[in-house]
């Protein structure tokens, strides 16, 4: 593992729980054996991880606006990354967030 440091992208209607990441660093893996997706997905997984690993128990639609990727393509991302226990998902459907293992 590496440590990175987490840059958000600043929009109008920044999220609160966008502010506390900013500058922050978190350990990052440096790669996924057996995602089987490409180096660019990889990226995807790689910042919500780190997303994760400073906000445990966001959800999908916070992961979403967090990284600037459409709600489909992160509840992909997130299924990958349950599927190869590198995070789960704790709580109901509608207030439940991910949380790392």
């Amino acid at each position: 593992m590496r440590v990175v440091q987490v840059v958000v992208e600043p929009v109008d209607d920044d999220p609160p729980y966008n502010q506390g990441l900013q500058g922050q660093w978190v350990a990052e893996p440096a790669e996924f054996p057996g995602l089987g997706v490409g180096e660019g997905v990889n990226a995807e997984h790689r910042k919500l991880i780190a997303l994760v690993d400073v906000t445990p128990g966001m959800n999908t639609k916070q992961l979403a606006a967090a990284i600037g990727k459409r709600h489909s393509a992160v509840e992909r991302y997130l299924k990958t990354l349950c599927e190869n226990r590198l995070i789960e998902f704790r709580g109901a459907p509608k207030d439940g967030g991910y949380y790392l293992l």
